[in-house]
């Protein structure tokens, strides 16, 4: 009894120093208040929890949520305890977040933004309508929003947007169902592999490499051999070295120690078994360095030369 009468002590005192914070403008003090406030709640008795969370929103009104979302946007070191104030406050923040993005934001908070809102399930019904806007950019930040969201209901939301005629906000719909582990995420990145424009494509190599951790990386080893677009092979190539499990470093293993010629047409030209090498020399993973010293043994002419000076790079580096 003793400690809930000293929780019920602080959350008045609290509330009065919330409430003429407001009154007086003082938005640095209106951010202390609410965030002691927001992490009180957990410790109040259930029975009485709906109503002071009631009573603290009813407490922080527009203008305070506007002031908050200002004080973070102009000082970035207060933008972690504004995030924990928005999200608990919830769709009167949300609106207030999602205006500010859509007016048009300095790159710089863009960030913020949708780290407020990718942490708050419950604004998808504000998000889902800008993938059906007029401009480009309000579709992108729908996507990306959907994607922080990671709900598998918004994959079938995102698969139309792959067909948009804006280059940007395909590859903004491929990186947010990227991002969506769950569902149909995976069917919609092999569709996405074989879209007919390279940077689509491109895309959707970049978004494989970071999904559950690369476990469909061989989507992008059975696209080596048919990928005729320069930008979006090195991209498969770049992805497979980021991995570099034994697998993928086997596949650009095999890409750099595959020459093409005139009788081996199923080859790679010398471009691209360097980048191959390149890509190999990206980590540090065992397996990649393994790799590196096997072509460093038994590759010919410059594969070998440029493994070889990878690997010395290294061991200068290393004294």
């Amino acid at each position: 009894m003793e400690l809930i009468r000293d929780q019920r002590t602080e959350s008045l005192r609290l509330h009065e120093v919330l409430g003429r914070s407001v009154r007086g403008l003082t938005w640095d003090l209106v951010l202390s208040a609410a965030l002691a406030l927001v992490r009180l709640v957990p410790k109040i008795p259930a029975v009485e929890r709906r109503t002071f969370g009631i009573q603290l929103r009813r407490a922080i009104p527009r203008r305070a949520i506007e002031a908050l979302v200002d004080v973070a946007e102009r000082e970035s070191e207060h933008r972690d305890r504004a995030i924990e104030v928005l999200r608990w406050i919830g769709l009167d923040a949300a609106e207030v977040v999602l205006d500010r993005l859509l007016e048009g934001e300095a790159l710089g908070v863009r960030s913020f933004y949708y780290e407020v809102l990718g942490g708050m399930p419950g604004v998808y019904p504000l998000v889902t309508p800008l993938l059906a806007s007029r401009r480009p950019l309000s579709v992108r930040h729908g996507a990306a929003l959907l994607g922080r969201l990671g709900l598998p209901d918004a994959i079938d939301q995102l698969l139309p947007l792959l067909a948009h005629r804006d280059e940007t906000v395909r590859v903004a719909a491929v990186r947010a169902i990227g991002e969506i582990h769950e569902g149909s995420a995976a069917d919609a990145l092999r569709q996405a592999l074989h879209h007919p424009d390279p940077h689509t494509r491109a895309a959707a190599a970049d978004a494989i490499g970071v999904w559950r951790g690369g476990v469909l990386a061989i989507l992008v080893v059975a696209s080596l051999e048919t990928e005729r677009d320069r930008g979006a092979w090195q991209s498969l190539v770049g992805v497979l070295g980021r991995l570099a499990t034994v697998e993928t470093c086997s596949a650009l293993a095999h890409v750099a120690l595959s020459r093409r010629s005139v009788v081996r047409r199923q080859g790679y030209s010398t471009t691209q078994r360097l980048a191959a090498v390149e890509a190999l020399g990206m980590t540090h993973a065992p397996a990649a360095r393994g790799t590196l010293e096997r072509l460093a043994r038994d590759a010919e002419g410059v594969v070998r030369y440029a493994a070889d000076r990878i690997l010395e790079a290294d061991r200068q580096r290393a004294g």
